[in-house]
């Protein structure tokens, strides 16, 4: 019987015997490209040698594939040691370089990511005041911050405290007006030289978490910013409400589906509504053979296809703990607020057939977070027999930015990715500019043994805009510790500038995501590359003159298969 293919850098143990030969080829071709180089703790020498072997124990006389032949052919690639030691040189970019949030050792506060994202807002003004020395208050002087009452002691902006308890002194957050005109308070960054020593030329507190720096001399925390789950809880007397179903069906293929009361709209309104979609393990144990689940729906609208669990009921280990197929997704814009309900369909691949759930082989139980509050007070009726006032309707609002994105993924070692936006202009309402935002989940891109385990490249409607990224984590090597979800996803690329992108393409954008040939373990939901793409768009002021209505939308489209 021939010896089968199998080391530790060609892996075709588990390949059947009549497709190995065609295994070999392929990776020639892909070290004919470039995608095969050789790491630092072994040489192509070596390496030739198990391909020779190989290809010797699988190729016949007569074949085409020699072991010399391709011994030869990766031996030549000797170019590429030097290749792998300048990417080694190269240090990953710290967290700061891509406007997230980077202060140190501090605890992760989503807050700080959300002020980096609205830098483009801009600045406030600062024009002299030509009432400063005439008796005229300043307009900090009549803000009047909120309060968190009994739930919570927020700081407060005007006049700001900077003295505490036993004269200890504060550098509280400053204030300023956003975009929208309300009063926000900032965010205290650790400086450059880490805040300097204190008298005994000790580290400040704020050197070691960047939280201890956003408090005044009397421990009040700062004031949330505007519509933050902290502050509608907090301030606003919103309380969070969860709620959840089943979701089941017996057969092989099946699609399950069930409605879910979200939340009641003739008594309450409901903001930040968050789903988590959790399934049993039944036969999900074979990525190969296709055992997922093949798409979940809320109200028409796919919010996940091809979850691969990899787990079985039929295993003692694993049929305890429930596996997550939706995690925390925004229901924003999928949720109608007049109705509160929810139609969630689910569907598992024909050949999921074996270690049902008490008779289910697609068990699932999505569970939703709301944060309500009761519907304000209707408007004091007016006195019996008094004439019917008239209701002045509001001015529509205009819309100021327009914000797009769509997925991307993709399964195997070297494989690239894809997403395509399409931004409709239209002559009412411009774009003025357009940023873009790629970020991708961390699987393998720690660099272990020195291999360029990173993203290839970027491209933006074929064009190379970044090359090269290391995100630098590898989850399944963290000493056992669990990576939270902020950790997991990795800025790659943050308001890249694609308004001329936008306008030379009729509105369409390409972007095309790569990984290197050494990203090949720890896939999240079975994809060694995942992530998402996002176009924030500025609008420029409204010109209704020779308006036209824009063509129909057209649903972002990205390389996700089903």
């Amino acid at each position: 019987m021939p010896t089968p293919i199998c080391s530790a850098r060609l892996p075709l143990c588990a390949v059947p015997r009549q497709y190995q030969v065609a295994a070999l080829l392929v990776l020639l071709l892909v070290d004919r490209s470039g995608g095969l180089g050789v790491g630092a703790d072994s040489s192509s020498a070596s390496l030739a040698s198990e391909l020779g072997a190989a290809a010797g124990s699988s190729v016949s006389s007569s074949g085409s594939a020699s072991s010399t032949g391709l011994a030869g052919r990766v031996a030549a690639r000797r170019g590429s040691v030097s290749t792998a030691s300048a990417l080694r040189a190269s240090d990953p970019k710290s967290a700061s370089f891509f406007g997230d949030f980077s202060e140190g050792e501090s605890t992760f506060d989503h807050e700080v990511v959300r002020i980096t994202e609205h830098v483009h807002e801009g600045f406030e003004p600062k024009a002299a005041d030509p009432y400063a020395n005439v008796g005229v208050h300043p307009a900090a002087w009549y803000h009047e911050s909120q309060s968190a009452g009994a739930r919570g002691a927020w700081q407060t902006h005007y006049p700001a405290i900077t003295t505490g308890l036993a004269g200890r002194d504060a550098d509280p957050p400053g204030w300023k007006v956003d975009a929208s005109g309300r009063w926000i308070q900032e965010y205290n960054f650790v400086p450059s030289d880490g805040g300097g020593n204190d008298e005994h030329g000790v580290r400040n507190a704020g050197w070691f978490d960047a939280s201890v720096r956003q408090l005044d001399g009397y421990g009040r925390p700062r004031q949330p910013m505007p519509e933050t789950g902290r502050r509608l809880v907090m301030a606003d007397s919103w309380n969070p409400q969860s709620v959840n179903t089943t979701l089941t069906c017996k057969d092989p293929g099946c699609t399950a589906n069930s409605a879910l009361q979200v939340f009641d709209p003739s008594l309450q309104r409901a903001t930040h509504c968050m789903l988590s979609v959790f399934f049993h393990p039944t036969d999900f144990d074979d990525q190969y053979s296709g055992e997922r689940v093949t798409f979940i729906k809320v109200n028409n609208v796919t919010v996940n296809t091809d979850c691969f669990p990899m787990v079985s009921s039929c295993n003692a280990t694993t049929q305890g703990p429930m596996f997550a197929c939706v995690r925390d997704l925004s229901l924003d814009g999928i949720v109608d607020p007049q109705q509160g309900v929810l139609d969630i369909s689910a569907q598992i691949s024909e050949v999921v057939d074996e270690c049902p759930y008490q008779g289910n082989l697609l068990s699932g139980v999505p569970m939703v977070t709301c944060l309500v509050a009761p519907l304000p007070a209707p408007p004091p009726q007016p006195p019996r027999g008094a004439p019917v006032l008239p209701i002045v309707p509001p001015a529509f609002p205009l819309p100021e930015t327009y914000l797009i994105g769509a997925p991307f993924r993709c399964p195997e070692r070297g494989c690239k990715a894809r997403a395509e936006l399409e931004l409709n202009q239209t002559t009412a309402l411009p774009y003025e500019q357009c940023l873009l935002t790629v970020r991708v989940n961390q699987t393998d891109f720690d660099g272990e043994q020195g291999t360029p385990e990173q993203i290839e490249f970027i491209k933006i409607n074929g064009a190379a805009v970044k090359k090269n990224i290391s995100p630098g984590l590898n989850p399944c090597n963290c000493s056992g510790k669990t990576l939270s979800p902020a950790e997991i996803e990795y800025t790659a690329l943050q308001y890249y500038d694609v308004t001329q992108n936008m306008t030379d393409s009729d509105g369409k954008l390409i972007i095309e995501v790569k990984i290197t040939d050494f990203v090949d373990e720890c896939a999240l939901d079975g994809y060694l590359l995942s992530g998402r793409v996002e176009v924030n768009c500025t609008l420029g002021p409204p010109n209704f003159t020779n308006f036209t209505w824009p063509a129909a939308p057209v649903t972002p489209r990205s390389n996700l298969r089903i």
